[in-house]
């Protein structure tokens, strides 16, 4: 609150005095807008465009700019806004997935590409691509600080759904209103994480427009979607916990995927995992202003 305007988190839940790493983990809308308030704007916009905002991003397919247009005489409502991820400031899918992507691998961003190799009709290799480098968006100690946080959503925010799997993973969820309508349930929701969390081989991104869980929280069917793919793409990739860390009731002679599969169905038949109250920051989508639906 800061005598005019007032923010509440998710349901008006009240968190009570937390640590930074709880307020990650629960997303704990008061406790953002605190910091908010607190920080000097003009390294919030160069933390910006060093995170490729503003900017085209470095990459061989089409996309459009994220945007953040918080200036230095934008009031106090516009920051309270941006510092929960509302207001006019605007992410693009793969611009995500990129920051995301730099987190689980120390801070270097890569630079994505969709074909790995060319090969002719015998087999032979015409032309092969390779990994390329972008450069470090973010300091190795900040890469393990955000990753120690994503570690936490999974582990005892708004992702539990995603533990005591037989692999790791470190993530992020959120939800964006598509209408500035208060009465209006159209949202898109997502998680964008990592696997396994301590030595990263996957980053993936989920976003559901206008999700129907009925009885759970919107970014439950994005953790549904997630732990599918990761069911399909981890033992493609050979990447399979130790037997004693499978998770219980999964055969831990059973290599062949289905270990995943059974955790999938079990996460998807067995409830939410995750607290109504702790639902995450809503962000607008591309294009989209908001009105102030928040209280505290």
């Amino acid at each position: 609150k800061n005598g005019e305007d007032r923010i509440n988190c998710y349901h008006g839940t009240k968190h009570g005095t937390v640590t930074f790493q709880r307020s990650f983990e629960k997303s704990c809308n008061s406790s953002f807008v605190n910091v908010g308030l607190q920080l000097e704007l003009n390294k919030m916009s160069r933390t910006a465009e060093e995170l490729y905002f503003n900017k085209e991003l470095p990459i061989s397919m089409v996309a459009n700019q994220s945007s953040y247009v918080l200036g230095a005489d934008a009031s106090d409502y516009d920051i309270m806004q941006t510092s929960i991820g509302q207001g006019k400031t605007q992410i693009t899918p793969i611009h995500l997935n990129m920051i995301t992507q730099a987190i689980a691998n120390d801070g270097q961003m890569m630079k994505p590409y969709v074909v790995d190799r060319v090969e002719n009709y015998k087999g032979a290799v015409v032309k092969q691509y390779n990994k390329t480098a972008v450069g470090n968006i973010m300091s190795t100690e900040e890469a393990d600080f955000l990753t120690q946080l994503m570690t936490g959503v999974v582990e005892e925010g708004t992702a539990t759904k995603l533990s005591g799997l037989s692999y790791t993973a470190a993530g992020k969820t959120g939800s964006a209103e598509l209408t500035n309508d208060k009465d209006s349930d159209d949202v898109i929701a997502w998680f964008a994480g990592f696997a396994p969390y301590d030595n990263p081989e996957v980053v993936c991104y989920v976003v559901l427009d206008n999700p129907r869980a009925e009885g759970k929280e919107q970014t439950s069917n994005c953790l549904d979607v997630w732990t599918s793919i990761m069911a399909e793409v981890l033992p493609y990739l050979d990447i399979y916990k130790e037997v004693q860390e499978v998770a219980p009731g999964a055969e831990s002679e059973n290599i062949d995927g289905s270990v995943f599969e059974d955790e999938y169905n079990n996460a998807t038949n067995e409830g939410d995992g995750t607290a109504p109250q702790d639902e995450p920051d809503r962000v607008p989508p591309a294009d989209t202003n908001t009105t102030n639906n928040s209280n505290e």
